[in-house]
Order: structure tokens, then sequence, then C-alpha cells
């Protein structure tokens, strides 16, 4: 999606052969453009960094952050527009990079209203050591993806030659990996909303191009589950926080009817009450016992403690699951702007990169975004 090139998995921005090839973003910069990077997961994680780093393994997060502000093209940083978590791989373990941009004339920002009131038109945003909070379960002073994406618009649309910017809902395969029906369609709401905005700013702005897309589906997702054949999204309207949120406080050590109480919003039976608080001791136990995170049988009775959590919320809406991994099924795309009718039909996906490269190569000194 980012270079127009097939690779082997786990690769950032290099081919099959692991040399490296040019994304899109870069060369929208070559093109004078200004460029953006907006996550709700690390901004090292693998979708923002394939657009701006090149290297052989996803992991190597480090290394991707440490080439976000050592990489030039005409002399000038890569991405001019940072915003989302990864705070971890920015900090003293990695070199001060934040320190190194700010010098470099970077705002550096940590929270909404900082980023808000950010008058530079280059900014790193890091709002969370590691992924963000899921929209539901964020507080006031979190930036939603709608609130990264408009501050990022309003900065990179200041450049006369246009602009390029990707931004990633990466929080909605977070929560589907673990079949959490509530996170899931929190950020779906907050995608939706970006996308909106994204379309509305493409009415008014002729010249720009706005593709929607995804790499691949997460949980395998099914509605209407049993036997009437309906969807019930009333009923995850009324929870008040996700299944991830609810199963960190548990495993925390909260008090597991407390946490229930406080996060759903519908009616939780007292007998799978009983299957959490015991999923809950078996976990405690395993932590007594010294087992961290990631340790096979923590991460087994985690995950058992989280389904405990979720299956009255995904009874009554009626969702089912197939997978807690990727899924093969093909991905919608949705194009809107000049450029948008090569958007059509069953699609390589290395042709969705290929299409923004000639739409660069036709709009090179004729203004656009």
């Amino acid at each position: 999606f980012s270079s127009g090139h097939k690779t082997f998995n786990g690769a950032i921005g290099v081919d099959e052969n692991k040399k490296d090839v040019k994304t899109v973003l870069e060369q929208a910069k070559e093109n004078g453009k200004s460029t953006g990077l907006v996550s709700t997961a690390e901004l090292t994680d693998a979708t923002p960094a394939a657009y701006a780093a090149h290297v052989d393994d996803r992991d190597k997060k480090d290394e991707i952050a440490q080439q976000f502000y050592n990489d030039k093209i005409n002399g000038q940083h890569k991405v001019d527009v940072l915003l989302g978590g990864g705070a971890e791989y920015f900090g003293k373990e990695n070199g001060n990079l934040t320190d190194k941009f700010k010098k470099d004339g970077y705002d550096i920002v940590k929270n909404k209203s900082q980023m808000q009131n950010s008058n530079s038109k280059q900014i790193l945003g890091l709002f969370a050591d590691n992924d963000m909070p899921l929209q539901i379960d964020a507080s006031k002073q979190n930036p939603k993806l709608v609130d990264m994406t408009d501050t990022a618009v309003n900065k990179l649309k200041q450049n006369d030659k246009g602009f390029f910017l990707m931004v990633e809902g990466a929080s909605i395969d977070k929560a589907a990996h673990p079949n959490d029906i509530t996170g899931v369609m929190s950020e779906m709401s907050g995608f939706e909303t970006a996308f909106d905005n994204a379309i509305n700013y493409a009415k008014t702005h002729k010249d720009t191009l706005v593709v929607a897309t995804a790499d691949h589906s997460t949980g395998g997702l099914s509605t209407a589950k049993g036997k009437d054949y309906k969807w019930n999204p009333e009923a995850i309207h009324k929870m008040k926080h996700s299944g991830m949120y609810m199963t960190k406080q548990i495993a925390d050590g909260k008090d597991p009817e407390k946490v229930i109480k406080d996060g759903y919003g519908i009616d939780f039976p007292n007998k799978q009450l009983d299957k959490v608080k015991k999923a809950a001791d078996e976990l405690h136990k395993l932590q007594k016992e010294g087992k961290d995170d990631k340790d096979e049988k923590v991460v087994e009775q985690t995950t058992k403690l989280q389904n405990a959590i979720q299956k009255p919320i995904n009874d009554a809406s009626h969702t089912g699951w197939t997978t807690n991994g990727h899924t093969g099924v093909d991905v919608n795309t949705y194009a809107y702007g000049p450029g948008s009718n090569k958007f059509k039909g069953n699609m390589e996906n290395t042709q969705s990169a290929k299409n923004l490269f000639d739409f660069f190569g036709d709009n090179v000194t004729s203004n656009q975004n």
C-alpha cells in the first residue's frame, strides 16, 4: 500500500531482497509537499512506519523512530506532522528524539489542548507510551482520531504545493483481535467521523484525493448471530467501557463486580459474573507465581477473562466472531476526488500505491494535494 511493491511479511519499506523502495510519502516530499502520519497506535507501528522508514523487521521500533528523525529529503525531515502513540521510542532510551525534534522547530505536545494550541507547521504529538487508549475509554485530554486528523490537515494545508497525509484508525484492529465489539464500534465511529471530515475538506478543495481502505479484516466479525437474524447495536451504544479496558482493570487487581458495574450499560447476569470472578482468580494466581504478561499461561487466562467479560454484550448485540486473528476476505476501498476513478473493481493491493504515484506525477507542478 505504501510503495507498490510485494515483499515478505514484517518488512517495512523494503522489497523481497531487503532493498529500500520509495514510498508515496517520500514521493510527496520530493515533490515539495508537506507530509503527515496520524495513528491511534504507536507511530512506530507497522502502518505508519511503512510510509517513512526502511527496515527488514517491523519490530525494530527504535530504529524506525531514529529514521523518522535522521532520514531527510532535500535537506528536510521526511515527516512534518507526527501524531499518535509510542512515546517510549522517542525518549531517553532511544537518544532523546523528542528533544532533537524540538531543536529543529517541531512543537512537542502530549495532550489535546497542547496539540490544538500548537503554532508550528511541524509537530510531534505523543499521547501514550504505547498504543493510545480506545476512544470510549480515553480521558477528555486525550485527542480523538478526528482531532489529530483535523490538526494535521490545518498544518499541512498551509503548503501551497499541497500535502500527503496518512491517517490510521489502528485501534479498530487492536480491539478486533480480542473480539471486543464495544471497542471495535467505538473506534469505527471515530474513524467514520475523521473520514467525513476528510470528505468535507475534499468537497471544498477540489484538487484533493481521499482514499480509505484497509490492509486486512480482523476477528471475522459477523452480525445477527442466533435464530432471529437481527443485530442490536443499541446494546453496544449503552456500554460505558470496552472489554479491553475492563479486562485490564480486573487483571490489575480491581474488584471485578465494581469494574463490570462501572463498565456495562446493560444487565450482566450473575452466573456470568461468577465466571468472570473465577477467571480473574486464576489469572491472579499466575501473577502471584511471578509469571509476566507475556507468559503463555497468563495470555491464555487473560483471554478467558476477557471472553467472560464480553459474552453478555456479544450475546445482547447478537455479534459473532470467527477468529482472534486476521481474515483472508477482500477489503473495501473508497475514493473521492480527482483520480478516484482508478480505484475500481477487484484491485491488487499494490495498485493503490501505484495510483497515488500516478496522481503525484500528474500533479507535480499544478498545486495539488
